[in-house]
């Protein structure tokens, strides 16, 4: 099927798409990033690839990509001195697999079993150096091993291997300390080392399905995150490793009881079976979706390429429900990591939100802002989840946030200290995006900066309330005004005339609230109102608050006849019975300005 020309339908059919469920949709994703990464292919590259020869990208590219990548990580974190030598045979490995994955084939799993052999090549490489690291861990332990499996043995080379192993241990001493891999060890067993290692080369291509050997030359890749998971588990050898794989790809569930269920042992995002509530009603079963998504698990086992690491241990993934606008944002977050080489996850979204702004205005629809996801994780595991959050983006902030100067005056971290934030700081677009209240971090980044304990940011501070001030007031008016129907013929445009509102207001406001600054020459006297005033607003206490107001601008007459000022104290504050806080706020804030 795979080889024949497709019609249009059956193409679109077997086309990468997103389905609507996050976490699929992820392993979908993360699917295409480890194509491009090991192969190079562009989104559109792989789709032609399934709809041409699709038997081949799922029995071939996936699988031997897969554990290539995996193998290349488990290299990084051996300490051997061929590590280049090994890197560059795997290489020439991967040139080898390509070629023979151009061949024709009359069938899936010929395609897998001709695919395996150019793995079995990979796993060896990296196989033989973990078994010698295993020697410099414990040699008896070692020893032991290969005498209870091998014992028949009785040849030369068998009698050399534990000469060998025995050679290397009263080298490096019983109770020393020193890895033979250090310089000066590694001289005096070099020439052992090397018989070694051509000995379980040998062993390695020796092996056969013997279940109590099978363990020994079981392919060397873990994952935290599917640490139970076929292959990944600890307790698979060899054969079952092989055969696990390819009954995944078939999505096999008779041979493997472990597909016919999803639960957290493929996904740590979801509960183990046991925990499922409807659980006495009826099973996780993954039968329903097998029709439609036949390679489910393949997508699955690809989940974690979808996460973008950074070095304070988030793992980041942007999600809408498309698939190329999803992978381009994803592919620039990678981009702008490794250009930039920023490490933490909060400055890069501020830098890559603009490539997401533009790619919306590129696609000329914010529907995919409406409808993306942050979603963040900083530990999975069997036994621990830590720090999952998944931040969506309503209507609401996302109409705001296409307006490229309210974006650019939220797109800012600020000091402040609240028992509500873990941090010092706050990224303003952040927890907008959240829907979180900014109104207390902008009053405790004020509080900061009466002690001298921060530099005031004073147009994100600005921005920030009257933004709130604004949608809290749009929010009031949609209750008390029974005209605005759910699906009035304005309803979809509502969200306009608040941007024009807010940026209309952050006009007025911050002229008008600045006049504030005439109430003194004198620093210290702005700054003992500021404090005044920033008690009553924190008590809540709006007579009080306006009482002192009122009291210090007496002492000023010119200011008492100021109609600018008058008349925005009046509006935004004597009778606003809603937003009050957010502009005496402002006041407060520009009395800390100087």
């Amino acid at each position: 099927m795979s080889e024949q020309k497709l019609n249009i339908t059956q193409q679109q059919s077997i086309r990468l798409e997103f389905t609507g469920n996050w976490f699929i949709d992820a392993g979908i994703l993360g699917f295409t990033n480890l194509m491009e990464k090991v192969y190079g292919w562009s989104l559109e590259e792989l789709n032609n690839k399934i709809i041409s020869e699709s038997d081949k990208v799922y029995y071939g590219y996936f699988p031997f990509g897969y554990i290539y990548d995996h193998l290349l990580q488990q290299l990084e974190k051996i300490k051997t001195p061929y590590k280049e030598e090994i890197k560059n045979n795997m290489h020439k490995i991967k040139e080898s697999f390509m070629k023979t994955i151009s061949n024709n084939f009359s069938s899936s799993s010929d395609i897998f079993n001709a695919t395996w052999k150019k793995i079995d090549l990979l796993a060896k490489e990296i196989w033989i150096e973990r078994k010698v690291a295993a020697i410099d861990k414990d040699v008896e332990k070692f020893e032991k091993k290969i005498k209870e499996l091998f014992e028949e043995h009785k040849k030369e080379k068998y009698k050399k291997l534990l000469e060998n192993l025995k050679e290397i241990k009263a080298k490096k001493g019983k109770t020393s300390k020193k890895s033979i891999f250090d310089v000066e060890e590694q001289n005096q067993v070099k020439e052992k080392l090397k018989d070694l290692r051509q000995y379980l080369s040998k062993l390695w291509e020796q092996k056969t399905d013997d279940e109590a050997k099978d363990n020994f030359f079981r392919i060397p890749i873990s994952n935290e995150f599917f640490t139970n998971f076929l292959m990944f588990n600890s307790s698979c050898g060899y054969k079952e490793q092989r055969d696990g794989f390819k009954d995944l790809i078939d999505f096999n569930i008779n041979n493997r009881e472990i597909l016919g269920k999803l639960d957290k042992t493929v996904n740590k995002f979801l509960p183990s079976e046991s925990d499922f509530p409807n659980i006495t009603y009826t099973k996780t079963s993954t039968e329903t979706l097998k029709h439609r998504l036949r390679y489910l698990f393949v997508y699955l086992l690809c989940f974690t390429y979808a996460f973008e690491n950074f070095e304070d241990m988030e793992h980041v993934f942007f999600y809408s429900s498309d698939l190329e606008f999803s992978h381009n944002i994803n592919k620039k977050l990678r981009w702008y990591k490794k250009k930039v080489n920023l490490k933490d996850s909060n400055t890069i979204f501020k830098v890559t939100w603009k490539q997401i702004i533009d790619l919306l205005v590129e696609y000329k629809s914010s529907w995919s802002l409406e409808n993306m996801y942050i979603i963040k994780y900083r530990k999975l595991s069997n036994k621990e989840q830590e720090g999952i959050e998944y931040i969506g983006i309503p209507k609401l902030q996302a109409s705001i946030l296409l307006d490229d100067h309210i974006r650019e005056n939220l797109n800012h971290n600020i000091q402040s200290k609240s028992k509500n934030f873990e941090r010092n700081t706050s990224w303003l677009l952040e927890e907008f995006i959240k829907g979180e209240s900014l109104y207390p971090i902008i009053l405790s980044h004020i509080n900061l900066v009466l002690n001298k304990e921060a530099k005031l940011n004073y147009y994100a501070s600005l921005t920030s309330l009257i933004v709130e001030a604004n949608i809290l007031n749009f929010r009031f008016k949609n209750i008390q005004n029974k005209k605005v129907a759910l699906f009035s013929e304005n309803h979809f445009d509502s969200y306009k005339s608040l941007i024009n509102e807010i940026k209309e207001d952050v006009r007025y406001s911050s002229y008008s609230s600045s006049i504030i600054k005439q109430i003194s020459k004198d620093k210290e006297i702005k700054e003992r109102i500021a404090r005044e005033l920033l008690s009553a607003l924190k008590a809540r206490n709006k007579n009080l608050f306006l009482n002192i107001l009122l009291k210090n601008l007496n002492e000023r007459k010119e200011l008492c006849s100021n109609d600018n000022l008058n008349n925005w104290i009046f509006n935004k504050i004597i009778v606003n019975k809603v937003s009050f806080e957010m502009y005496s706020l402002m006041l407060i804030m520009n009395l800390c300005e100087g």
